[in-house]
């Protein structure tokens, strides 16, 4: 344990091209906040701002930390790596609201046409709209779930560090789109979810098959995957105890932010709507009680509707 503690303090990966890539987005972000910040001062919240800062702290942990290094060794490192990807990366990242921040950071020229092509009724705006449809988002971020924990694709990636980079990335975009659909900030491009279709998207999208694949792993008696069966015991722990961590890991963070995500989204739909009309402030607590065709026994006299014969 000693030595996996002295590695994640010594050895970080600075891989060049993952490193600018997340060092402009952040540029960009930061930019742009300072621009509309200016403009827009209830868009541009510091909150946003730190709320996009973390998110991308969080994909930096997972790219360009130790932990990358570890991910071929360490069962419990790739599925941290799977954490900060799926589950809390992207949610962190939509609620900065990068799409309206980036592109007030950008030239006047430059946001027109982005703004037009994505937004309006071109032919990028369509194709964007098909392409990210709720239906694509959830069967592609499933297909990526189950995908990533294939033992014959795991062993392929873990042999070829560009493939495992790429793999990362691909991770990442499938679950930016599964969260965008369910925080519901710009571009706004689709109708929001209703909420039980939100909370089934969710759960069946999200939560079934991370519970499934954590209690799996954490519960078998044998390794999934031969590739971490010897490389665990360097550290001191064995590669049952690293499977097992690696499941309970993926079955607690997966379950509490699925399930917490979709009480919130089902929690929409028991929204208070329009209440009883107000009553007038001369009733009192007999009048609101009395039954039905006996009002005439409490109403004051004067404001008693008036008799038609009464005047006759």
């Amino acid at each position: 344990m000693h030595t996996l503690i002295q590695f994640l303090a010594l050895e970080w990966p600075w891989r060049l091209p993952t490193t600018l890539i997340l060092l402009a987005v952040l540029g960009l972000y930061v930019w742009g906040w300072q621009r509309a910040r200016r403009a827009y001062p209830a868009m541009a919240t510091p909150l946003r701002l730190l709320s996009f800062g973390t998110g991308v702290m969080a994909v930096s942990l997972a790219m360009i930390s130790p932990i990358y290094l570890l991910h071929g060794e360490i069962l419990a490192a790739r599925t941290l790596q799977q954490i900060l990807l799926g589950i809390i990366a992207p949610p962190l990242l939509w609620l900065g609201c990068p799409f309206h921040v980036i592109v007030w950071g950008l030239p006047t020229t430059a946001r027109k046409v982005v703004t037009r092509r994505i937004l309006l009724r071109s032919t990028t705006g369509r194709l964007s709209r098909f392409l990210t449809r709720p239906m694509f988002a959830w069967l592609g971020t499933l297909t990526v779930f189950l995908v990533w924990h294939e033992p014959q694709i795991v062993a392929w990636t873990l042999q070829y560090d560009t493939i495992y980079g790429l793999a990362l990335w691909i991770f990442l975009l499938a679950y930016l789109l599964f969260w965008w659909h369910l925080v519901g900030t710009g571009p706004r491009i689709h109708a929001a979810l209703p909420s039980w279709m939100a909370f089934f998207y969710i759960i069946l999208g999200g939560e079934l098959p991370n519970m499934v694949t954590g209690v799996t792993l954490a519960f078998r008696d044998s390794p999934a995957y031969a590739e971490y069966a010897m490389q665990s015991q360097l550290y001191g722990f064995s590669s049952m105890q690293d499977q097992m961590v690696s499941g309970g890991m993926i079955w607690l963070f997966g379950s509490l932010a699925y399930v917490t995500a979709a009480i919130m989204v089902l929690a929409r739909g028991f929204q208070p709507g329009e209440g009883p009309p107000r009553l007038p402030i001369y009733w009192e607590a007999s009048e609101r009680t009395i039954a039905p065709g006996l009002e005439h026994r409490v109403i004051p006299e004067h404001l008693r509707k008036p008799n038609r014969y009464s005047n006759q």
